[in-house]
């Protein structure tokens, strides 16, 4: 893994379509507190959707929170996203 200083230097031209989450279930780590999902697309991105997703946070309630960055498509995910 290289330093942010270091892989700032280089621009990409990547660019990622069509991402499909299926059947994701687990427990989160609670390193990023309730978040167990944090997409955070770069510009607006359509074509993302999410089917059988089962995610809970180690809080003691079990809340889980959902992040959505850029996502044009949240009607098409399976979870209440939180869209910034």
């Amino acid at each position: 893994s290289q330093p942010a200083s270091v892989t700032s230097q280089y621009s990409s031209d990547l660019s990622i379509s069509d991402v499909h989450y299926i059947d994701v279930t687990g427990l989160s780590s609670d390193a990023e507190g309730t978040v167990v999902v944090d997409i955070d697309c770069s510009q607006e991105r359509e074509d993302i959707t999410a089917t059988g997703t089962n995610l809970t946070s180690q809080s003691p309630d079990g809340t889980a929170i959902y992040i959505c960055t850029n996502v044009a498509t949240v009607d098409e995910l399976d979870f209440n996203c939180f869209a910034t």
